[in-house]
């Protein structure tokens, strides 16, 4: 990425051949300034390399691509595009769905916030239905999201709301570098194993305060052919296992034996 980028912005992209709004990116960098994307094929077998490829060459200073050549998964598209952001000189990553459920004018929003609040290590969009807010999603989708969230909240002994909104936005520090140092143990659920992961350094390295705030989104709307459904909820309570026995036992020990401290590591 150009040196002169503030902000990296991750958008992971697997057959987003008639998906990815590519005016609404192009008019979006044309009217923010040191705001970048990074646009990682996941081994799409579409066309998207090629349309991706396109946007790079119309904002070549703004628009960079990485292609991984099989599909490895949403999860470490984001990993290793990350990893490559933090090459550079952007003080601030993030990654955003390549749908563009969350608009892009979001991102300057919680950017806003993380500039100004210096404590702070990431702010994370959260979809919370509140009056002035527009949050467009299924009946099904919502309520589903709201039982895994619940699950996921005790499982990290955490009071996040919204742990899979694919708008997040990190300061760079060491401490972010060795968040995202080894692939996810998970394909879907990566986003929690990045709650998981900075808990656990923040328990390991406690003198550095750690923190994650959530800021509900003024606008979210559901696009359709999700690749997850209703089929893949096995999957998804695999995963929930997974992380359970790989993060939540480490950080119960850690928290028995440190008592409350860890609770103030993200507010």
């Amino acid at each position: 990425m150009a040196s002169d980028l503030q902000t990296t912005i991750i958008i992971p992209c697997y057959n987003e051949e008639k998906r990815l709004p590519t005016e609404k990116l192009l008019k979006f960098l044309d009217q923010t300034v040191n705001i970048g994307f990074l646009l990682v094929n996941d081994g799409s077998l579409d066309k998207t390399a090629r349309l991706i490829d396109d946007l790079g060459r119309k904002r070549p200073e703004k628009i960079k691509t990485f292609h991984l050549r099989s599909n490895q998964g949403k999860g470490e598209a984001v990993r290793l595009g990350l990893l490559k952001a933090m090459e550079n000189e952007s003080r601030i990553v993030g990654y955003w769905d390549a749908d563009l459920s969350a608009p892009l004018c979001e991102i300057l929003r919680l950017q806003q916030i993380l500039e100004m609040r210096r404590t702070l290590d990431a702010v994370i969009g959260a979809r919370v239905k509140l009056i002035g807010r527009r949050i467009d999603r299924t009946i099904w989708r919502h309520y589903v999201g709201r039982t895994i969230a619940t699950i996921i909240s005790i499982v990290l002994l955490l009071p996040v709301y919204d742990t899979q909104c694919g708008a997040k936005l990190f300061r760079v520090s060491p401490r972010l570098k060795n968040v995202m140092e080894e692939p996810f143990l998970t394909r879907w659920l990566f986003d929690v194993e990045i709650f998981a992961r900075s808990l656990l350094s923040f328990a390991t390295y406690g003198n550095v305060s750690l923190t994650f705030y959530e800021e509900p989104l003024e606008s979210w709307t559901h696009v359709g052919n999700s690749k997850i459904g209703p089929t893949d909820l096995p999957i998804i309570i695999k995963e929930l296992c997974q992380i359970w026995y790989n993060y939540t036992l480490k950080l119960r020990r850690i928290k028995k034996s440190t008592g409350s401290q860890m609770e103030d590591g993200l507010s």
